[in-house]
């Protein structure tokens, strides 16, 4: 009978989630309406589980306990890890090739940046190339006269307005 008397008595705390208020409001109750549920066990303060029902007309129920069929567990978990495993196979083979296209895909990137540093290297400066300090870029086409003039800048802004125009 004890057991069954602390099986049906919950903390404060307990009260408070299943009842779907706060902790606090549970406290500020407890001199008022749910005195009358409240029991002193080990100097902690428990609520029977009736007050659920009759103070918040919450209704508690016992949780029910799955029947356990051996061997339809047995079987069933047995397929569950041969279903679980393969699908952990082919998880892994597509992480490879995912893996191999972004090798590829970073040797890639290195070979552009690789150009695009040399092409702007290309254009800051275009003796460079002429002194065959490039090998790959010497194969190239020169710069024209129209790239050339573009990369050389005015001195001042009073040669913009007053420039030659050939």
């Amino acid at each position: 009978m004890k057991r069954r008397e602390q099986d049906e008595l919950l903390t404060v705390q307990e009260f408070a989630e299943k009842a779907g208020i706060s902790v606090q409001a549970v406290y500020k109750r407890l001199n008022n309406s749910l005195n009358s549920y409240v029991k002193l066990v080990n100097g902690r303060k428990m609520l029977r589980v009736s007050a659920l029902y009759e103070v918040y007309g919450v209704n508690v129920e016992q949780p029910i306990k799955p029947c356990i069929q051996p061997g339809l567990n047995h079987e069933t978990d047995n397929s569950e890890v041969i279903f679980l495993r393969k699908q952990v196979e082919q998880l892994q083979a597509e992480l490879s090739k995912e893996r191999q296209h972004s090798r590829a895909l970073a040797e890639r990137v290195v070979v552009l940046a690789d150009q695009a540093q040399r092409l702007q290297l290309a254009q800051m400066s275009p003796q460079f190339i002429d002194e065959g300090g490039a090998a790959d870029l010497a194969e190239t086409e020169p710069i024209s006269q129209v790239q050339q003039s573009e990369l050389e800048q005015p001195k001042n802004w009073w040669s913009r307005i007053f420039r030659r125009h050939r």
